[in-house]
């Protein structure tokens, strides 16, 4: 499929992919967003400085790519004001963040965006597992207990004051 196929004006998705010196992972970071399952997506790549071949790699993905932006804002020296910058120029409906250095599993943006419009919610959460460059192994699902699911209630859709008590920590 074309990339640019089943693109409307206002993407069901935005990714925001703030980047610095990622040239060992970036291409691969956005083949897993470009090969995902939902389409109509649109990817903001927010440079804060690169001196190494990241800036290359991004602008040879977005020429073939039209989904793909690259965007290089003054440095700002950190992720999250790189994402702030990606924040302001989302136009999809909904809103992911990945890191250069992250993957997306192909049919992930789909799941989550079928499961945010079936309940109506604002916010939907996913399980991740990690990957340690030093022993090429991926962790189990579920480890280093970034989501805390034993802390959100059981049924879906809630609302933040259903967990009131753990809204920073689940």
């Amino acid at each position: 499929m074309n990339p640019s196929e089943n693109v409307t004006s206002v993407p069901r998705v935005t990714v925001v992919v703030p980047m610095y010196n990622s040239e060992r992972h970036v291409r691969e970071t956005l083949n897993s967003i470009a090969a995902q399952t939902l389409r109509d997506l649109e990817v903001i790549v927010i440079d804060d400085g690169s001196t190494d071949s990241s800036i290359p790699i991004v602008t040879e993905i977005a020429a073939r790519d039209p989904r793909f932006r690259l965007i290089t804002p003054p440095r700002h020296g950190s992720a999250g004001a790189a994402r702030n910058v990606g924040l302001d120029l989302a136009r999809g409906e909904y809103l992911a963040f990945l890191d250069a250095d992250d993957l997306f599993a192909p049919t992930m943006l789909q799941k989550l965006y079928e499961k945010a419009r079936a309940d109506d919610a604002d916010i939907v959460m996913t399980a991740f597992r990690s990957f340690s460059d030093a022993t090429g192994k991926r962790e189990p699902l579920g480890r280093r207990g970034r989501l805390h699911a034993h802390l959100l209630p059981k049924a879906t859709p809630f609302t933040p004051a259903k967990i009131s008590d753990h809204i920073f920590t689940a």
